[in-house]
């Protein structure tokens, strides 16, 4: 999907399933992205009906997947339909992040029970997930918007936008929020993996991947 939006290949379409673009690349992104999304779709209906069979413990995760998944493509229909409007492009970007955090949870809950202690972590780490899921709803906004290029682009691009610390233009904010939040959640994940290393805790490394991740971001 990021690729497809990059390549300027969002709208090739003008019929849901009828594409006739002239590049084979773009196409094949295009194709490529569609049919992915409805494997992903295929297995979340084998995901909720094997815990539907067996009566599971994660019925009810496995469905929240398969009615996300099925919203998430009727966004991206509606993404072709409308050209892009922000709130459904943001939308279908936001949806697949929360498919991702939910798939997680149900690969990792029962391990981590009987593995980990974690205690008061949880809710840290739950907190990391809250704040990385809104740097992303800023950065889609941005992306989506005339913010992205509001603070100067290439050559023109610096630390601050256009020597302005927080710019008085509303496109100009959204920008700066973007980037000053960033550097707020890359602190909050080095202090926490900080933490964690000082105790020797069993979270250590992976928090330490992410804050390389996120500067490296």
């Amino acid at each position: 999907g990021g690729v497809v939006h990059s390549i300027d290949e969002s709208l090739p379409c003008s019929e849901l399933m009828i594409c006739l673009p002239e590049q084979r690349f773009k196409i094949l992104m295009t194709f490529l992205h569609r049919g992915l999304g409805a494997f992903v779709g295929l297995c979340a209906i084998g995901l909720f009906y094997r815990e539907f069979k067996k009566t599971g413990g994660l019925i009810n995760r496995s469905l929240l997947v398969l009615v996300l998944i099925i919203f998430q493509g009727v966004l991206g229909i509606m993404n072709v339909n409308f050209k892009l409007p922000v709130l459904t492009s943001v939308g279908h970007t936001l949806l697949s992040m929360a498919v991702l955090l939910i798939l997680w949870s149900l690969k990792n809950t029962a391990t981590f029970k009987k593995k980990y202690h974690i205690g008061s972590l949880g809710w840290w780490i739950g907190l990391g997930f809250c704040l990385i899921f809104f740097q992303v709803l800023l950065g889609s906004l941005v992306h989506h918007t005339d913010a992205i290029n509001s603070c100067g682009f290439g050559d023109a691009m610096s630390w601050t936008c256009f020597g302005q610390i927080w710019p008085d233009q509303p496109a100009r904010q959204l920008h700066m929020s973007h980037r000053y939040f960033a550097v707020f959640v890359t602190c909050f994940y080095l202090v926490l993996a900080f933490i964690e290393q000082k105790h020797q805790g069993p979270f250590r490394w992976s928090l330490g991947i992410i804050v390389v991740l996120l500067l490296g971001q």
